[in-house]
């Protein structure tokens, strides 16, 4: 019961949950193959536990949601400081969890090109601009390099996610498996993967805006 909690905890969806758990016992594994209706109703069981559990996806969205917020906060506080005009913030699209008839893409896909677009539509020239006010000023509020820091956390988290999310779809590691399926099917790992993931992101995206900020002021 524990090891089921644990993989569902650490996948984006039941079925990926679901798949790691099956995966990691033989046999489980000899148990499917001779029933199949039993991987259909531990899925249905893991899509509830997934829905009112207070982990899984309940934090991840509560997470991402949180960081976001505190990231815009700080970016207002930035505008404020600066006395610009405030820019309009991007909204996102969300779509319910079943697919519709006729749907070419689902729910998953389609947060994951929402947030694509927002990271580089938004997310990234926007980190780039307050480091190069940043750089500009004088003095170095705190609240600005505040803002920097939840901006580069915000993509971050953004980017890895999309990454994992792909990573562990049982679909995509079936129709591309030379691609995917570098994280190991234990909970332990991919919670430690996903945190290299993030700190990996972090100072790419750091680093380079900085490099483009920098060739700004040249």
């Amino acid at each position: 019961g524990s090891a089921l909690s644990l993989s569902i905890a650490s996948n984006s969806t039941a079925e990926a949950g679901v798949a790691e758990w099956i995966g990691r016992f033989p046999a489980l594994v000899e148990l499917r193959s001779e029933f199949p209706i039993f991987e259909l109703v531990t899925k249905a069981i893991a899509q509830k536990l997934l829905i009112e559990a207070p982990w899984g996806q309940k934090f991840r969205v509560v997470f991402g949601a949180l960081l976001s917020t505190s990231d815009a906060i700080s970016d207002l506080f930035v505008i404020l400081l600066l006395f610009m005009k405030p820019a309009l913030e991007a909204y996102r699209v969300s779509k319910g969890a079943n697919i519709l008839e006729g749907q070419l893409l689902t729910p998953l896909d389609e947060a994951m090109i929402t947030k694509s677009i927002e990271m580089f539509a938004e997310a990234i020239p926007s980190l780039c601009l307050q480091i190069y006010a940043l750089l500009t000023r004088s003095e170095k509020p705190f609240v600005m390099i505040l803002s920097v820091m939840m901006s580069t956390s915000t993509i971050a988290y953004s980017s890895s996610l999309i990454s994992y999310d792909k990573d562990v779809s049982p679909q995509t590691r079936i129709t591309q498996p030379w691609n995917y399926g570098y994280i190991l099917p234990s909970p332990k790992s991919r919670v430690f993967a996903f945190m290299g993931m993030m700190i990996v992101s972090s100072m790419q995206v750091l680093s380079k805006a900085m490099m483009i900020a920098t060739l700004a002021l040249i």
